[in-house]
């Protein structure tokens, strides 16, 4: 079975590359938290729009926010 063995330098290459995803993953992150809470205000905006006039445009939203996951009667609580 062969042994692999790494130098200082491919060890430093290895966490710099590491770092470095870790910080893409946390700005992700951090841009899907950012996206979701505008899509819940988009929700909250739909709802009570939908308690004015309950158009096609609004329930087409209001399908399109479902579909996702973003419920409006859940975010009373947020």
């Amino acid at each position: 079975m062969p042994t692999i063995k790494y130098t200082r330098e491919d060890i430093t290459k290895l966490e710099n590359e590491r770092e470095q995803y870790k910080a893409e993953r946390d700005s992700l992150i951090n841009d899907l938290s950012n996206y979701r809470r505008v899509l819940k205000v988009f929700a909250r905006l739909i709802k009570g729009k939908l308690a004015i006039n309950a158009s096609d445009r609004y329930i087409q939203y209001q399908h399109m926010l479902d579909d996702i996951g973003i419920n409006a009667d859940e975010l009373e609580a947020d």
